[in-house]
């Protein structure tokens, strides 16, 4: 639900947020030609407003951002609690840690790469500046009716937007990439089963984030500038099952063998335990996607396959 109402809110709010400024800009040139204050306050009045329900939307959609529940928790951690809830042993307790956060966070980055050299700080900053000082000047005209500043604000408020779309345009390579890579482990589990197996589980995302930049050309011959983040996610199963040598025997498998799924299986033999250890993956270009629930089991049931049940002596 949160899903698809947050686009929406983020709309409306910087749709109400634009109106308020325009509405702004219309009531400093009425008051250029014409010195009706009165109007002039409740036209203010209603930009507050307008503004303010601007602000309660964009509050409302940083709150739904923060407090959405990924979809891995409903359709991955929760199916595996209840299967893992029938198979283990009585009385044994199940270590688990698993984390809802977001995966492409800034704490996370392992690695960053651009295809660019960013320009420097002031540079950037400078037709934000010029654009406020726009505002204040048009403020201060307003507060002493100064004809001059309310003209001069003009001009500011102008330059500051040409800046604003002039800077980006000149002077700049496309496409610009920023490649970020985050590694996020979402899921240990550590429990005993029935069957005395003990069951080792470690799932971890690598995100690979691009924000890529570029420069179209359209029909109409208006130069555009878009910018798009796209995704591609590896997630890494690793998967230690050890069960008890008195019970199971563990057929004969290579030390490692590797199938055309991209299964990687490791065995080792010890006195008490026959251990098996599984690394796999998956790929995706979503960042929300959940991995593959039932490709999961079965490379768990493959496992399981490699392992022959004793029979009890008479």
């Amino acid at each position: 639900m949160a899903d698809q109402i947050r686009p929406r809110l983020g709309n409306t709010a910087a749709s109400i947020l634009a109106l308020g400024g325009f509405v702004n800009i219309f009531v400093a040139v009425f008051t250029l030609s014409n010195e009706a204050i009165t109007l002039y306050f409740i036209l203010q009045a209603v930009l507050v407003g307008i503004l303010s329900i601007g602000v309660w939307f964009w509050v409302m959609y940083e709150l739904l951002k923060k407090r959405d529940i990924p979809n891995y928790l409903r359709l991955f951690i929760v199916p595996l609690l209840v299967i893992l809830n029938e198979e283990m042993a009585f009385g044994k307790e199940m270590r688990l840690r698993f984390d809802l956060r977001r995966k492409d966070r800034q704490d996370n980055i392992t690695h960053t790469h651009r295809n660019f050299t960013p320009n420097a700080k002031w540079i950037s900053r400078f037709p934000l500046l010029v654009f406020l000082a726009g505002f204040a000047m048009m403020f201060l005209g307003l507060i002493f009716q100064s004809d001059y500043l309310l003209i001069s604000c003009f001009f500011a408020i102008f330059a500051g937007i040409v800046l604003m779309v002039a800077i980006p345009l000149i002077g700049t390579k496309y496409p610009r990439i920023i490649h970020t890579i985050h590694a996020f482990p979402w899921l240990e589990v550590q429990a005993r089963l029935h069957d005395g197996a003990n069951l080792d589980l470690q799932i971890e995302d690598e995100v690979n984030r691009f924000l890529i930049t570029q420069r179209k050309r359209g029909s109409s011959g208006k130069t555009k500038i878009k910018t798009k983040t796209k995704y591609k996610i590896r997630t890494h199963f690793r998967v230690r099952l050890a069960l008890p040598t008195d019970k199971y025997d563990l057929a004969t498998v290579p030390a490692s063998v590797r199938n055309r799924e991209g299964l990687k299986m490791k065995s080792k033999r010890t006195e008490r335990r026959d251990v098996i250890r599984l690394d796999a993956r998956q790929k995706s270009k979503d960042i929300k996607a959940v991995p593959d629930f039932r490709q999961f089991l079965y490379w768990v049931a493959d496992a399981y396959r490699k392992f022959e049940q004793k029979k009890a002596s008479a």
